[in-house]
């Protein structure tokens, strides 16, 4: 039996904006809930219950006004004058990242954290060629202004600059929101395969709940500053009037499924992503297997 390892955790997080204030707001009510190393665990909730708090506690943006943040076991503020190191180790990409290139070029916007980490110019060279194509942004591309660049390729440049620190953890707050559909199968694949190939731990924000169906393993729901649920993708979805309690959706294909269900079309299995429900129509049919 493989024992799985916490990779992040927030340990009894409490976060309030305007402390003193008559605007004081608490955004992560004592908040306890840890993310598995190697896993993708999606994040989702309501606007306003503390998804977008959380994010900026992970690698240090925001410091807990109680509790701790711990990373491999260790708090991440017991020398906080060492914070800026965990920040190469905890990606962060924000909402609309492309607003924050800044470079000459897309090659030397992409290299800016490498070169802080103290890497070689070859070093750099070699993370900048490898996060360009995780991201799908082609090598001529790299020595343009990324002001030159479309919106989507803004966006790639943006996410490929916070994998060339090839991070052990990985926040993503909605990265491919506002994109085409080729442009998120292209850029959530690649953050994929980023995951395996480095063993990294991923934490997606996002609204789509296709998107957590499809690219994540586990998903913890929050509502009014505090954790609703945690499970797996399937335990999650199958528990479609829980979120519809705290206005979220279930994916379309559960959707899809349901209806079928109440029609008499009984499809086997957890159906929340088009290649199971494609698997499970096959079955259905008794097609599945041939030719």
């Amino acid at each position: 039996m493989t024992m799985t390892k916490n990779k992040i955790e927030l340990k009894d997080v409490t976060y309030i904006y305007g402390t003193g204030t008559p605007y004081q707001r608490t955004a992560l009510d004592h908040v306890s809930v840890a993310f598995e190393e190697g896993v993708t665990t999606g994040l989702i909730g309501h606007t306003g219950s503390g998804k977008s708090t959380m994010v900026q506690l992970f690698n240090g943006l925001l410091r807990p006004t109680e509790g701790q943040v711990l990373l491999d076991g260790a708090d991440i503020w017991a020398r906080p004058k060492e914070i800026r190191s965990i920040r190469f180790r905890v990606g962060l990409v924000m909402q609309y990242p492309e607003y924050q290139l800044f470079d000459e070029t897309v090659r030397s916007d992409i290299g800016f954290g490498p070169r802080n980490m103290g890497l070689s110019d070859g070093e750099v060279a070699d993370r900048v060629r490898e996060a360009a194509q995780f991201v799908s942004l082609p090598e001529e591309l790299l020595d343009k202004s990324p002001f030159d660049l479309s919106g989507g390729q803004k966006r790639r440049a943006a996410i490929a600059g916070v994998l060339a620190m090839r991070p052990e953890v990985l926040v993503l707050d909605e990265p491919a929101a506002g994109l085409d559909p080729r442009g998120r199968r292209e850029i959530l694949g690649g953050l994929s395969r980023y995951r395996s190939e480095n063993h990294a731990t991923v934490i997606l924000v996002s609204h789509s709940m296709e998107d957590m169906a499809h690219y994540c393993d586990r998903v913890i729901v929050m509502n009014q500053a505090r954790v609703y649920a945690t499970g797996s993708v399937a335990e999650i979805f199958s528990r479609a009037q829980d979120l519809a309690d705290v206005n979220l959706d279930v994916p379309q294909i559960s959707k899809i499924a349901l209806a079928l269900r109440q029609r008499g079309i009984m499809l086997e299995g957890d159906l929340y992503t088009v290649e199971a429900m494609y698997h499970a129509v096959l079955r259905y049919l008794g097609r599945e297997g041939k030719a």
